[in-house]
Order: structure tokens, then sequence, then C-alpha cells
């Protein structure tokens, strides 16, 4: 964690998650650590891995 590892001990460090969202792109971001926990391009259909169905 580097210089920023004392913030994981904090006691407003939790597993939440903040949303950033617009009309193209909507980012899943973890508030303890501030990783991309999931990232979805808006707008297009999704579908399952080697199937022509959508999810």
């Amino acid at each position: 964690m580097g210089s920023f590892g004392y913030s994981a001990t904090l006691p407003s460090a939790k597993e939440e998650y903040t949303e950033i969202k617009n009309n193209l792109l909507s980012l899943k971001i973890a508030n303890k650590g501030g990783y991309i926990v999931e990232a979805t391009v808006l707008g297009f259909d999704q579908f399952t891995k080697d199937s022509k169905k959508p999810c």
C-alpha cells in the first residue's frame, strides 16, 4: 500500500463502493484501496462468453 497504507486502518475505511457514472461509462470504485471494482460501457448489449444469448 505504500505511503498511504495507514489509511486502511482508519475507522472511516469501510468495504463500500462509490459509483461514478455518465452517459458512456459506469465505474464502481472501492472506498478502501481506491481500485476499480467494475467498469461497464453503457449503451451496448452484454453477452455471455461463447454465446449469442444476451445476459
